[in-house]
């Protein structure tokens, strides 16, 4: 009887053992599951931010699109026309225009986010114009988001005089898609008729 006895109590024993070994066997294999879904999530982000520097997670630095508690526009359309240089080389005819605004909408989305908004004038969407209208710490801004085309030109500028003038506005701001070979790319200041616009030609 006592023999019985001592065999249950180290069959009982053995079974506890084993449930301890299958528990600490549980324990490793979540540790180890939660430790892959770690590194997924960061290998994950870090995919991210190298496909879309123009996100969030971009790494470019954008202190320079502010000043003074202003948006400083001609910067910022500099940071996005140097990041967009460096990421996809010269402009060509098969970028197409949507593909261009939703880059610099990406790009500038963080930079407004949290203290101010930016909305579209849908009137103007289409192939060759895009109004955007930036609301910023009670500033305002339109930038026209368009391909370069050289019959247009002057009716182009025409139009943002006038769209200035619907908001009140002195200084407007352009952001022309080139695709002619013999462009001239960069930043600059026009004056038309009392308004003054800044054009990026990218």
């Amino acid at each position: 009887m006592e023999e019985m006895n001592l065999i249950g109590k180290q069959l009982s024993k053995a079974s506890v053992e084993e449930a301890s070994i299958e528990e600490a066997s549980i324990e490793e294999a979540s540790i180890e599951e939660a430790s892959v879904e770690e590194t997924n999530i960061e290998e994950t982000d870090a995919e991210e931010t190298a496909v879309d520097p123009f996100s969030y997670k971009g790494e470019m630095k954008r202190d320079s699109c502010y000043e003074a508690g202003k948006l400083n526009m001609r910067s910022l359309m500099e940071s996005f026309m140097r990041l967009y240089d460096q990421t996809y080389g010269s402009l060509t005819q098969a970028f197409p225009a949507e593909d261009g605004r939703e880059l610099f909408l990406r790009f500038l989305t963080p930079i407004v986010d949290g203290r101010g908004s930016v909305t579209i004038d849908e009137q103007t969407r289409n192939e060759n114009r895009m109004d955007v209208i930036i609301d910023y710490l009670g500033q305002q801004y339109i930038i026209e988001l368009k391909i370069w085309h050289r019959e247009w030109y002057a009716d182009m500028l025409k139009q943002m005089r006038e769209y200035l003038d619907h908001y009140g506005l002195k200084i407007g701001y352009m952001l022309s898609f080139d695709f002619h070979d013999y462009k001239v790319t960069g930043v600059q200041w026009k004056t038309v008729g009392e308004k003054t616009i800044c054009e990026g030609v990218i």
